[in-house]
């Protein structure tokens, strides 16, 4: 088979991406999500040699998963979350040149790279700058220190193995995600 280009990757996966994403999405259930995903990259391409499954969970004392509600999938699927979404673990599918697939990220379908990707789901945090907002913010300095990634390749995530897995703090993601593929 043909090394792909990160582009032809994307576009590969697109088209299936978004019939997962409309069609096959189960709510709170972004393991799931990420799982069958892979699965169908496989059944259609043969290999996913180059897609990881990345878990994301927070390490702190804070509290995790305080990301934007206006980037958030919500309950209601094809709208965003009425609330900052409070998740104990979350997952997503990165392929070897940074993009995320991320099923509960936006209400359509989009792949986006890794360093937008964080910024937009957990960094920023708009609600929190209003002086009036009322809500809890976990800071971005929080949650560069206590998010925890995790990797695994979407091969073993088949098999259902774990061994080789990478750990990195959001802050060492941020500055350089290749730190969960290499």
């Amino acid at each position: 088979m043909a090394t792909l280009s990160a582009q032809s990757l994307a576009g590969n996966f697109k088209d299936l991406y978004e019939e997962h994403y409309f069609n096959h999405y189960v709510p709170r259930q972004c393991g799931k999500n990420v799982l069958n995903f892979v699965k169908a990259v496989k059944q259609l391409q043969g290999d996913v040699g180059r897609l990881y499954v990345v878990t994301i969970v927070n390490k702190g004392f804070s509290v995790f998963g305080m990301v934007n509600a206006e980037k958030a999938r919500g309950e209601r699927f094809r709208s965003p979350a009425d609330v900052e979404a409070n998740w104990y673990y979350h997952a997503f599918v990165l392929d070897d040149s940074g993009l995320v697939y991320d099923f509960d990220f936006g209400t359509t379908p989009r792949v986006i790279s890794m360093e937008e990707y964080l910024e937009d789901m957990f960094l920023d945090e708009p609600e929190c700058k209003k002086p009036t907002s009322g809500r809890f913010c976990a800071g971005r300095a929080t949650k560069l220190k206590d998010y925890e990634f995790s990797s695994i390749s979407a091969t073993q995530a088949i098999k259902g193995q774990s061994e080789r897995v990478k750990e990195a703090t959001m802050s060492k993601v941020a500055h350089d995600w290749k730190v969960l593929i290499n």
